[in-house]
């Protein structure tokens, strides 16, 4: 299921948000993406749609086919895309990677599959973003976390999070 504006000129602006094993996630006018992560790597057809403008910031995107499809400008700025193209228009990269595979990029960890495997983008990005998305990375991370073998504890235990929070440089993609 995504976002769909069909009436007149529309702007989307999405944050911090995942779409998983979908078709078509966003529909609109000039979308904004800021931190997503959008999985559909079985997907046929454009899994963004737009008309005037995509900006995408630390996006990561798992395609099996068009990333995305539209007639304007598409700027992608830190994003991480393993699907074959992009959509006719103009398109503007910073510190972007595009894949043919996403064969050995990630890892899994519990319930999430999107965790960068290596440093290999972890420290490719660029500061020059939205900044308040910028202060809101600085919270998250790209790193799995530590997941625990199933165990009884019979007394109390401080639990503190134990994964790397990036502080200065950013990681190519999304962090969560």
């Amino acid at each position: 299921m995504g976002t769909d504006q069909e009436e007149g000129p529309s702007w989307i602006g999405i944050t911090n948000c995942q779409f998983l094993n979908g078709d078509i996630a966003v529909t609109g006018d000039e979308v904004e993406l800021y931190n997503v992560l959008i999985s559909a790597p079985d997907s046929g057809d454009g899994i963004i749609s737009f008309y005037t403008s995509l900006i995408g910031e630390n996006v990561t995107v798992d395609a099996g086919a068009v990333f995305a499809l539209g007639w304007g400008t598409t700027a992608l700025t830190n994003c991480l895309l393993t699907c074959p193209q992009v959509s006719p228009g103009t398109l503007i990269t910073n510190s972007t990677v595009w894949l043919p595979s996403h064969t050995n990029l990630y890892q899994i960890a519990g319930a999430g599959g999107y965790y960068l495997a290596d440093h290999t983008n972890r420290y490719a990005g660029t500061t020059n973003i939205n900044p308040a998305l910028l202060a809101g990375l600085r919270q998250r991370t790209t790193y799995p976390p530590i997941v625990y073998a199933p165990a009884t504890m019979s007394s109390s235990r401080a639990m503190s999070p134990m994964t790397v929070i990036y502080t200065q440089r950013r990681a190519i993609g999304g962090a969560w």
